[in-house]
């Protein structure tokens, strides 16, 4: 999977002339889709199959998808005219690291919540598992919604603006949702089921961005640093980069979330998620900082500008 996810935005990023933000903004659209219907048609082919029959059926629709990508792909070839720069290098870079860990984090969240969310509902509720997945089926097509809207944010340039707002708002989000014990003095540790439904939701709205934003963020780094532009070798190493620290929260966030619920409950977990969000924007706001305070280049552009000062001078 994250070899097609990698090879597949370095062929869309490189092949076509769409900004961006409309191809990740398109992609996550169909990655919410697929969270939508995927786990009908899940249920529906173990009906018809059972276990061995859905991966015959699912094996044999990849190996047509297969077949029709061969035709239809472009054969994308690139002369190198020096030796690219390394990945190793790409990853010494600060704000490389922040993008990474933002990445990480913004998997690890969606992660936790995934795993811990229907239990929460089901025991503190009395909610019925349909109750729950029509919960999920709303926030997936919010996040299919959103994702477009998300897109045009990175296409209008506001990347920093949409990640530092949106881990504001998922800080906070996660802190009421529950509500965390923190919030006793206002809620007297009373919970409401209409509460966690519309904040579960809403925290998908500004989840879209999180995975939008911190590719297009180190993809400008890399090119503002050197790194090829409009190159399959850049665009590879960034996707890389990106996909990597997404895998590693998909690992991490079920394993740590189930066994921080199963030991601290679900509102201190939601809690402990909170900080870890706010970690993030602080990481976020020193590195942009650190940035405007030396001068340094967070685009292509500004790079240009910055080299074209220097040489008049």
């Amino acid at each position: 999977m994250s070899m097609l996810t990698v090879s597949g935005v370095t062929i869309l990023f490189k092949a076509t002339s769409y900004q961006a933000g409309t191809i990740l903004g398109s992609m996550e659209s169909v990655i919410g889709g697929a969270y939508a219907v995927g786990p009908a048609v899940g249920i529906a082919l173990l009906e018809v199959g059972g276990y061995s029959g859905s991966c015959y059926l699912f094996g044999a629709f990849i190996g047509v998808l297969m077949v029709v990508e061969i035709f239809i792909l472009p054969n994308i070839e690139e002369v190198l005219k020096e030796t690219p720069k390394s990945f190793l290098q790409l990853m010494k870079s600060f704000g490389m690291l922040v993008h990474f860990y933002h990445s990480f984090v913004n998997t690890l969240s969606m992660s936790i919540r995934y795993t811990i969310f229907p239990t929460f509902m089901i025991q503190t509720f009395d909610a019925s598992s349909a109750d729950v997945g029509l919960i999920i089926i709303i926030s997936s097509i919010a996040y299919i919604i959103t994702s477009p809207v998300a897109g045009l944010i990175v296409n209008k340039g506001y990347i920093y603006t949409g990640m530092v707002s949106a881990w504001i708002l998922r800080f906070l989000s996660a802190l009421f949702q529950s509500p965390s014990p923190l919030l006793d003095f206002i809620f007297n540790g009373r919970k409401y089921y209409l509460l966690s439904s519309i904040l579960w939701c809403f925290t998908q709205c500004f989840t879209a961005i999180g995975f939008l934003a911190p590719f297009k963020g180190s993809l400008n780094l890399a090119e503002a640093g050197g790194y090829g532009r409009d190159s399959i070798h850049t665009y590879g190493m960034v996707a890389g980069m990106v996909n990597c620290a997404q895998g590693l929260g998909a690992i991490v966030g079920p394993v740590s979330g189930d066994s921080l619920s199963q030991s601290i409950g679900y509102s201190w977990t939601m809690t402990i998620l909170a900080f870890i969000q706010l970690s993030t924007l602080f990481l976020l706001v020193l590195f942009l900082t650190i940035m405007r305070l030396t001068n340094q280049p967070l685009t292509q552009e500004e790079a240009d500008q910055l080299e074209s000062i220097k040489l008049s001078s």
